[in-house]
């Protein structure tokens, strides 16, 4: 199941996290709420964004062999 956790620490950070998202779903579904809670400073990439990228780079290749 897709979702976004909000987490708000003790000390006002606030960390937006998107699970069971691919590639660049998770920037689509965080996106209404980093544009609501104001300037980023700080986003990381989970493996999943990277691995939808990877799968589709592998399949572009084969298409060219």
């Amino acid at each position: 199941m897709k979702r976004i956790v909000i987490t708000v620490g003790t000390d006002g950070s606030i960390s937006i996290e998107a699970q069971n998202y691919n590639g660049t779903e998770c920037d689509e579904a965080t996106r209404p709420f980093e544009t609501a809670l104001g300037q980023i400073t700080k986003k990381r990439r989970k493996p999943e964004f990277y691995a939808a990228q990877q799968e589709h780079v592998s399949k572009h290749e084969k298409f060219y062999e």
